[in-house]
C-alpha cells in the first residue's frame, strides 16, 4: 500500500514539474530586430526599456514593439518597420492571399502562412 502511494506521489510530481517548467525562447543576437531596437533606443523611442541585457525574450521584444506601435510620436517610416517586425513576431494578424473570390468570400484557393523561420503556401478549398 505504501509502495503505491510513493509511486503515485512520484508520478504526480514528475507530471507537474514538466508542466510548470515553461520554456523561454530567446531571440538570437543575429536577428535584425536588435539593430532596429538599438536605433530606436538612440532616437528616444524606448523610454523605460533598456537593451543592456541581451538576448531578449520574444515576449519582451513584442512588448517593446507594441509600445512603439502605439507611440504617437513615431514617424511613418518607423511605424512601417515596427509593423513589419510585429508581423514577423506574429503579434499582428496577417491577411490571407485570396486568388479567386466569390460573393460570400467563402472560396479560398491559396493562403500564405508565415511562421518564424519560413513561409509556406497552403492550398485549401474552404466552403
Amino acid at each position: 500500500m505504501t509502495f503505491r502511494i510513493i509511486i503515485s506521489t512520484l508520478l504526480v510530481f514528475t507530471f507537474y514539474s514538466g508542466i510548470l517548467n515553461a520554456q523561454v525562447e530567446h531571440v538570437p543576437l543575429t536577428s535584425p530586430v536588435y539593430d532596429y531596437l538599438l536605433r530606436a533606443e538612440n532616437k528616444g523611442y524606448l523610454e523605460h526599456k533598456s537593451l543592456s541585457s541581451l538576448p531578449l525574450q520574444r515576449k519582451e521584444i513584442t512588448s517593446i514593439l507594441n509600445q512603439m506601435y502605439n507611440d504617437k510620436n513615431l514617424s511613418d517610416s518607423d511605424k512601417e518597420i515596427v509593423t513589419f517586425y510585429l508581423k514577423e513576431f506574429n503579434a499582428l494578424p496577417e491577411s490571407n492571399a485570396v486568388i479567386f473570390e466569390n460573393a460570400q468570400n467563402s472560396l479560398m484557393i491559396c493562403s500564405v502562412i508565415k511562421t518564424n523561420t519560413f513561409t509556406s503556401t497552403l492550398i485549401a478549398i474552404v466552403t
